[in-house]
């Protein structure tokens, strides 16, 4: 919400495409089984689900909570450490919580609680299995009505580049590759894709001013 008012906008995604407001219209994007009841939140339903504890009880000392951004959230669960997405999912599947997947969003800096792990950190979100950046990103572009070819987006981390095939041009800001070269294997194939010679908020100035120049 702030980002988008600093630009002028009245229309963002929130919490990695778990929500989307247009116009001040909110719209959650979690599945049925998860949406808000009885006073909880999506948040709280997915702790009550046992499954941020499954999470972090199989991964001691390589998981924990991204504080202080962990706390209150209104869907996703925060986290931080050096984990396999993909086996944290599928922990996730076979202890019942197949509506759920955990997200990498990137490399963030080094945390003195994490200093033994083997990698940099990367941050984590536990969500709906259903939402993604990606579909609240398209989901937008239809109720305006845009064409990818209208449409850039820029972004940083392994979630950020799945919005690749949903817009016209996507940058892939740099410090998303220096931080993660891993990123470089998914990108690898998508024609699209434009890495930026700057890194984080130079980088996305770069994006949006070459985006521009070259449209001209």
């Amino acid at each position: 919400m702030e980002d988008a008012r600093l630009i002028g906008q009245h229309s963002y995604i929130y919490e990695m495409g778990c929500g989307l407001v247009i116009d001040g219209e909110e719209t959650l994007l979690v599945d049925p089984d998860l949406q808000p009841r009885d006073g909880k939140t999506v948040h709280d339903v997915i702790e009550e689900s046992g499954a941020p504890r499954l999470l972090f009880e199989t991964y001691p000392g390589r998981l924990e909570h991204h504080s202080p951004w962990h706390r209150n959230r209104e869907i996703s669960h925060l986290m931080r450490g050096l984990v396999d997405a993909m086996e944290a999912d599928r922990l996730l599947a076979e202890h019942g919580h197949r509506n759920l997947r955990l997200v990498d969003n990137g490399v963030i800096a080094p945390k003195d609680s994490l200093a033994h792990l083997d990698g940099p950190p990367h941050v984590y979100h536990l969500i709906p299995r259903g939402c993604s950046k990606a579909d609240a990103v398209a989901r937008h572009m239809q109720a305006r009505g845009y064409r990818p070819d209208e449409v850039i987006a820029v972004g940083d981390s392994r979630e950020d580049v799945g919005v690749a095939p949903a817009v016209g041009r996507f940058f892939l800001v740099a410090n998303g590759l220096i931080r993660d070269p891993a990123v470089r294997e998914q990108i690898a194939g998508l024609h699209n894709i434009t890495v930026t010679e700057e890194s984080m908020s130079s980088g996305f100035y770069e994006a949006v001013v070459r985006a521009l120049a070259e449209s001209r």
